[in-house]
């Protein structure tokens, strides 16, 4: 993987998704040799802005480099916490739990508290960090141990009522 976004940086810093996002454009003014502003609600990186529900609202892009990251947010281990996650994700016993336990238990009881039928993903921004063989595990396993999430579909399902 050679570009993240706020998301997947979120997820690695294990920070809130707009500071992650302040991050990255903090990286690109510095990469891109953009001044730093100020307004009154206090400093402001190049085209970026902070609204009263302090979200960063900003017009650089949505996926930045990796190396780029690395270099200009001040995060020299990027790369190698990248790489950890793709390799070791379902190795390291406090992940494999995460995904293949607390996770779909959490989202099943939010599931169950909504009234919504039972439906089980792998997040997005974990997702993009793990090979099709480490995603396919994880569905087998879930399969096995959350079958109402994965429904059998029946011979009724597949004939068409006139």
């Amino acid at each position: 993987m050679q570009y993240l976004n706020k998301s997947q940086l979120a997820f690695l810093l294990d920070i809130k998704v707009e500071d992650a996002r302040a991050r990255m454009c903090a990286a690109w003014a510095k990469y891109k040799g953009i001044p730093e502003e100020h307004d009154k609600e206090g400093p402001r990186i190049g085209k970026t802005a902070r609204d009263a529900k302090k979200k960063v609202k900003d017009e650089y892009p949505i996926v930045m480099g990796v190396d780029m990251l690395s270099k200009y947010a001040g995060l020299p281990d990027l790369q190698f916490a990248v790489n950890d996650i793709t390799n070791n994700y379902l190795k390291r016993p406090g992940t494999r739990k995460f995904i293949l336990s607390d996770y779909p238990d959490k989202e099943l009881t939010k599931q169950h508290a909504a009234g919504k039928p039972y439906k089980l993903h792998i997040p997005s921004f974990i997702s993009a960090f793990l090979s099709k063989a480490d995603q396919d595990a994880i569905v087998e396993e879930w399969k096995r141990r959350y079958p109402q999430a994965f429904p059998v579909p029946t011979e009724e399902a597949n004939t068409i009522q006139p």
